[in-house]
């Protein structure tokens, strides 16, 4: 997948109306994978949720949505980097570079030979152009996701911070006698730090607050 540096947009791409009022997109992700070989494919597919279609779901963030201007030394709204992907007989979708990196990892995670999935994003299945299909879409979500065979959460890609919250997450979430770990307050004071250390942009200004 390459990248470039652009406005997320759906200017390049042509994608049909959905054929239904209760239909929906999902991306359909196909790889082949042989002797260290990787090659992807992209298109989309109309479903109907009122019939029995196995998809998963993603639950993501978008991104940063703002950047610093040099010029008037404030953060404004804007574009941010992103990432084009073809999607066969439509044409080039810009992503953000938090969805395209998930569909690099499950690309790269495929199993040997042949495969597929098919998955449901917002910012892919929904035509970001067409504001009566993003209102529709918005009231189905829940539907969408209960709907999903399951829910994939994507957090970004991982390091030694966010190994190590995950897992002091599953301490306090699982217990002892199963994970083998005992969330006390040295590794209480832990997870704080690093969560404080996600949470915080390297130039100090706060991206969310959270209270531990």
């Amino acid at each position: 997948m390459s990248s470039i540096l652009t406005y997320v947009s759906w200017s390049c791409i042509s994608i049909p109306h959905l054929s239904s009022t209760t239909a929906v997109r999902v991306l359909v992700l196909q790889t082949s994978k042989t002797c260290g070989t990787l090659t992807t494919h992209f298109s989309l597919k109309d479903i109907d949720l009122q019939s029995h279609h196995e998809y998963e779901a993603l639950s993501y963030t978008w991104g940063e949505t703002t950047y610093y201007n040099g010029l008037t030394y404030q953060w404004d709204s804007g574009p941010s980097c992103t990432f084009p992907i073809e999607i066969a007989g439509s044409g080039h979708l810009h992503i953000t570079r938090n969805l395209n990196e998930f569909l690099q990892h499950l690309a790269e995670n495929a199993p040997e030979g042949e495969s597929r999935r098919r998955l449901w994003a917002d910012q892919i299945c929904i035509n970001q152009k067409d504001v009566e299909e993003k209102n529709s879409q918005v009231v189905m979500m829940g539907d969408i996701y209960r709907n999903a065979r399951r829910t994939l959460i994507w957090i970004g890609q991982g390091d030694e911070d966010v190994t190590a919250v995950v897992e002091l997450l599953h301490a306090m979430a699982t217990p002892e006698v199963e994970y083998g770990k005992k969330l006390d307050g040295a590794l209480s004071r832990d997870l704080e730090g690093r969560v404080e250390k996600r949470l915080f942009s390297q130039s100090g200004r706060s991206l969310i607050t959270a209270v531990i």
